[in-house]
């Protein structure tokens, strides 16, 4: 089965148990997009469908239009897209696509990740990722 199907039925499945009195043909699809975001939200959304804490990490800086200038982020430079834990394991995951590659500050904030006792990623697919998860997760 493709990783993508998995995720919309295990979604499927958590809709149903919560509406009991919709019928699954009227509970609304998973949008799923192919791209570096679509990617980015059908991690979380199968981290979170699964009961794992995670959040999405945004660390550009944000235009401020009361000052009338970019202003930097305080989210350290390098940092993972996405940070969960799973199974009391802290996991910090980097999304790249396409031609994305590391840059030198995270492949740094990889070795201190790892050197610290947590898990680093790079997902380059949901198929990727889902196969990662189930090796790390021993309750799947």
């Amino acid at each position: 089965m493709n990783a993508l199907n998995e995720l919309s039925e295990l979604d499927l499945k958590v809709k149903s148990k919560k509406y009991k009195h919709v019928p699954e043909y009227a509970l609304p699809k998973m949008k799923m997009k192919a791209s570096t975001n679509g990617l980015t939200q059908s991690i979380i959304k199968w981290l979170e469908l699964n009961g794992h804490y995670c959040s999405r990490i945004q660390s550009q800086g944000q235009y401020n239009p009361t000052l009338g200038r970019w202003t930097k982020s305080t989210t350290k430079r390098g940092i993972g897209d996405v940070i969960a834990i799973i199974n009391g394991q802290t996991v910090m995951i980097e999304i790249k696509t396409g031609t994305d590659r590391q840059s030198e500050l995270q492949k740094q904030t990889q070795k201190e990740v790892e050197a610290s006792g947590g898990v680093y990623f790079i997902a380059h697919s949901f198929d990727v990722f889902l196969n990662f998860y189930k090796r790390i997760n021993p309750r799947y």
